[in-house]
């Protein structure tokens, strides 16, 4: 930085570079990943005298993110959807993180803006519980844009009025994807397995390579909404 500032602004696009930063770069420096000194740790603030200070590393999660980057010859994009009253991706920041350290790129997506990314196939946007529907045009988008090879993942508060949302219920239905209202409640036996709340479920976690990661620990899903079945009609019944 103090020899050639012209190479690591080059890194940096211009941003300032904190000390003890890392430069990870691929052979010919076609892909950066700039990771500052304060991304590699936690920090917590003291209730008492409200002193923020360093709690653990997350060095050797954050060192790997970097360098599957540099190595990968493509880095799949996930979109927050967003001008839907969604869950803004920053209420989202474990989330986000995760998906950094998994070598996503994360972003937010209005669709329709001037400066919105091309969708291209194996990009995954993410809809977390909307409040205002798709226009039209935005459903056309999204429609053309899935059939293509995109990837959606839609999650639904409890309290999310479909009646108000028929293109986004139209294009999950092209899925046979629905939810219905209210909440999903244990029974009374089963309840009593976390703080005795119906309404915290604890789903039994099948043996299966997408949930092989969530085995080691207790699943949570608290005030859950159940998902709609299929309307799949019997052969030969017209």
């Amino acid at each position: 930085p103090v020899t050639n500032p012209q190479k690591i602004n080059g890194y940096t696009g211009g941003s300032t570079l904190s000390e003890g930063a890392v430069i990870m770069t691929n052979a010919d420096e076609s892909r950066v990943k700039v990771i500052n000194a304060s991304d590699f740790y936690e920090y917590r603030q003291n209730s008492s005298t409200r002193q923020v200070s360093a709690s653990f590393t997350k060095a050797e999660p954050r060192l790997t993110a970097g360098l599957l980057y540099v190595i990968s010859d493509d880095t799949p994009k996930v979109y927050f959807l967003t001008g839907h009253n969604e869950l803004a991706s920053d209420n989202c920041s474990v989330l986000k993180e995760q998906l950094s350290n998994e070598n996503y790129e994360v972003k937010d997506l209005a669709l329709g803006a001037s400066d919105a990314p091309e969708l291209e196939a194996g990009d995954t946007i993410m809809v977390l519980s909307p409040r205002m529907d798709l226009t039209d045009e935005e459903y056309t988008t999204m429609k053309t844009w899935l059939e293509a090879g995109g990837r959606l993942m839609f999650a639904a508060n409890y309290d999310v009025d479909f009646a108000q949302l028929p293109n986004f219920s139209k294009l999950l239905a092209l899925y046979n994807l629905g939810f219905k209202e209210g909440i999903v409640m244990e029974d009374q036996d089963a309840a009593s397995s976390y703080y005795g709340q119906p309404y915290l479920l604890v789903p039994t976690v099948e043996e299966h390579d997408a949930t092989a990661d969530l085995s080691n620990g207790r699943l949570i899903v608290p005030t859950a909404r159940a998902v709609q079945y299929p309307d799949m009609p019997l052969s030969g019944i017209q």
